[in-house]
């Protein structure tokens, strides 16, 4: 049976974006949104400095294995240096730190509740690719058991 985009994961790309795009919406329009002040801005502009940062790291290390789906391409390689060697899903952890860094720029709480349920979304999302990448990559349990999935000495 060949890939598809459902049989690779498609539904949980489909769910980010539906989520960043809420994010995106419901953080712009939010009617118990407060002024930001000046500090809430800058917090908000540095979380979303590191985010970039994180982001580019990742696709730069990734190279041709970047996929959206959480099965790994078929000739893709198990990647585990750069910034993958301090966490497993840097993009994950990117997204959601951007997405908090939005939320803290506008001061919006709802922003932050969907920031907090894109948070979760990943977390099962990198579930399901860690199955795959289990099963793909003999040494992948070493690798997980090693690097944290999010954040250094944390999670």
């Amino acid at each position: 049976m060949p890939d598809t985009s459902t049989s690779r994961g498609g539904w949980w790309v489909v769910g980010q974006f539906v989520i960043l795009a809420a994010i995106l919406i419901v953080g712009y329009f939010d009617p118990m949104r407060t002024s930001s002040g000046t500090i809430a801005q800058a917090i908000g502009v540095i979380l979303a400095g590191i985010s970039l940062i994180i982001l580019v790291l990742a696709f730069s290390n990734l190279g041709r294995n970047l996929t959206p789906f959480p099965k790994p391409l078929a000739d893709g390689a198990l990647i585990t240096h750069g910034i993958y060697a301090f966490v497993r899903h840097p993009i994950y952890l990117a997204l959601i730190c951007g997405s908090l860094a939005y939320s803290i720029y506008l001061s919006s709480w709802l922003a932050g509740v969907g920031c907090a349920i894109l948070a979760v979304w990943f977390d099962q999302k990198a579930a399901r690719e860690e199955a795959f990448l289990r099963t793909k990559f003999s040494d992948y349990a070493v690798y997980a058991s090693k690097v944290a999935k999010f954040v250094p000495g944390l999670y």
